[in-house]
């Protein structure tokens, strides 16, 4: 069974534009299932029944599994089991009765306008390389609301300083617009940041490490925490500072089909939930 949900992980990463946050969750949703069914001897993927799934996820309850946690597991047995059906590798689709549970979704406590700008101006002090490449990615997250993903997955040609837009690509290719602020921040850092720090010529990324490959995901989430902590600021993580760019739209006037394209969301029922924060 292993080496199906390897082919399952090989599917979503072809094209490059399944986050890599959500392959780690679908791998641990997946392979928690996998062993739980192994525990009553069902090893063979065609030996799956809704029966079997029913039981897991009544496991689940009985382990007392965050409601949310328990939907993420049966959003990752669909589209396994999508996939399977797909690939011809299953006739009947034993996830078709199996629907998440609704979760009550709520915003977190946005980062306020003067958080951001005791941040703006923390940064400001550090004219390091490094400095510059962080005051960029800041103006730019302000300015598009892009997840921590998307912004480390730039490269050089998706910034378009004369048209002040950026272009992220995806399943869904988006152009988005750039403040005055990030345009001059930006231009700032390919000037005087990113040559300090790229090491090969070939390298496309926009924004890099130290060690001149691209930044991570996570390798960005530590430098912004680590900024706030010296701010003596809870709470402002990359998503945070996203959430509250899309609750200040929304405040500043934005119709939802507006916040929903700045987002990216599929769904507008995701958007909406910004229009209750603070």
């Amino acid at each position: 069974m292993q080496d199906i949900l390897d082919a399952f992980f090989v599917y979503l990463s072809a094209d490059g534009a399944t986050p890599a946050g959500t392959l780690t969750a679908y791998r641990t949703d997946l392979n928690q299932c996998i062993n739980f069914l192994a525990g009553y001897g069902i090893t063979n993927i065609h030996s799956i029944q809704p029966d079997h799934l029913q039981a897991f996820c009544a496991w689940l309850e009985a382990q007392r599994y965050a409601t949310a946690t328990i939907a993420r597991r049966i959003v990752s047995l669909r589209a396994f089991s999508a996939f399977l059906h797909e690939q011809g590798m299953l006739t009947t689709d034993p996830c078709a009765n199996l629907h998440p549970p609704v979760v009550a979704r709520r915003v977190r406590a946005s980062v306020t306008l003067e958080q951001m700008s005791a941040l703006r101006a923390f940064m400001q002090r550090d004219t390091t390389a490094e400095g510059w490449r962080d005051r960029a990615m800041l103006e730019v997250l302000l300015a598009t609301a892009l997840r921590a993903s998307d912004l480390v997955a730039l490269d050089i040609g998706d910034s378009a300083l004369e048209a002040a837009t950026v272009t992220v690509r995806g399943k869904k290719t988006r152009t988005l617009v750039l403040s005055p602020l990030a345009v001059m921040t930006l231009a700032a850092y390919l000037q005087l940041g990113r040559p300090k720090l790229v090491r090969t010529n070939d390298e496309p990324a926009l924004f890099l490490n130290h060690q001149g490959d691209r930044l991570t995901r996570q390798g960005y989430w530590v430098v912004l925490k680590q900024q706030a902590r010296q701010l003596g600021l809870d709470g402002i993580t990359p998503e945070a500072l996203r959430q509250a760019v899309a609750a200040q739209r929304f405040a500043d006037g934005a119709t939802m089909d507006e916040v929903q394209a700045l987002l990216g969301h599929a769904v507008r029922k995701t958007t909406a939930v910004y229009q209750l924060a603070p």
